[in-house]
C-alpha cells in the first residue's frame, strides 16, 4: 500500500512539474516581444491615460494565449502584477525604481547571478543607448566568470535588444503614437532589461519585456 501511495504521489508530482509551455528558442524572444507591442496598439489603441498595469498585463496576454497558446497556455502573472503593484498608473512608471524594488526577490531566490545583476545595476541607472548596450554586451561576453545561465541570459539580452531596437527607430510605427517624453534609447534599455528581469518565469519574461516597453513610451518621465 506504501508503495502504491507513493507511486500515486509521484505520478501526480511529475505531472504537475510537466505542464509547461514549450520552450521559447533564443532566437524568437525578440520577436515576440514586437509581437506582443504591435498587437496591442493594434487592438487597444494607443491611448494609456485610462489603463493601469493590471489592465495591460491582462491584455498583453489574452493577445498571447490567442496568438501562440503552446507558449502562454497556463501562464500565471500574479507576480508580475505584484511587481507593478507600486505605480498606481503607468504615468507613473520608473524603470530604475521596479528593477530596486524587484532585485531582492531575485537575488533571494537566486535567479540571477551576481554578474547579471551587476550589469542591470549598471544599466538600469544609466541611459546607454543602442551602440553603448551592444559595446556594454561585447565586453560581457568576455567574461569567463560566465555561467551557462549567464550566456543564455546574454543571448537573450541581445535578440531583444536588436529587434526592439529595429522596431522603436521605425519612424513609420513611431509617427502613428501618441507618445510619452521617453526616448527611444531608454525604452529599448527598458526592453531587454524587463526581458532579463523574470526569465525565470519563462514566457513571462516577455510580458515583462513588453510592458516596461509600453509604460516607459507612455509614462511621463524617462527613467
Amino acid at each position: 500500500m506504501k508503495k502504491l501511495l507513493f507511486g500515486l504521489i509521484a505520478t501526480v508530482t511529475v505531472t504537475n512539474l510537466s505542464f509547461c509551455q514549450t520552450e521559447i528558442q533564443i532566437s524568437d524572444y525578440g520577436k515576440i516581444h514586437n509581437e506582443i507591442i504591435e498587437l496591442y496598439y493594434k487592438n487597444y489603441g494607443t491611448d494609456f491615460k485610462n489603463v493601469d498595469f493590471k489592465t495591460l498585463l491582462s491584455n498583453e496576454l489574452n493577445l498571447m494565449q490567442n496568438a501562440h497558446p503552446d507558449l502562454f497556455e497556463g501562464v500565471d502573472i500574479t507576480d508580475l502584477n505584484n511587481s507593478f503593484a507600486i505605480f498606481k498608473s503607468i504615468n507613473e512608471f520608473d524603470f530604475l525604481l521596479f528593477w530596486n524594488n524587484y532585485k531582492s526577490k531575485i537575488m533571494q531566490e537566486k535567479e540571477m547571478s551576481s554578474i547579471m545583476i551587476e550589469f542591470m545595476n549598471d544599466i538600469s541607472k544609466n541611459n546607454y543607448d543602442y551602440q553603448s548596450l551592444k559595446s556594454k554586451i561585447e565586453k560581457l561576453k568576455n567574461n569567463t566568470n560566465l555561467s551557462e545561465n549567464d550566456t543564455k541570459s546574454i543571448a537573450i539580452f541581445s535578440n531583444i535588444l536588436e529587434s526592439s531596437n529595429d522596431l522603436w527607430s521605425n519612424q513609420t510605427f513611431n509617427s502613428n503614437l501618441s507618445r510619452g517624453n521617453c526616448c527611444n534609447d531608454r525604452i529599448i534599455l527598458m526592453d531587454c532589461a524587463g526581458g532579463l528581469m523574470f526569465l525565470a518565469a519563462g514566457p513571462v519574461a516577455l510580458l515583462n519585456s513588453a510592458a516596461c516597453s509600453l509604460a516607459g513610451a507612455h509614462s511621463g518621465c524617462c527613467n
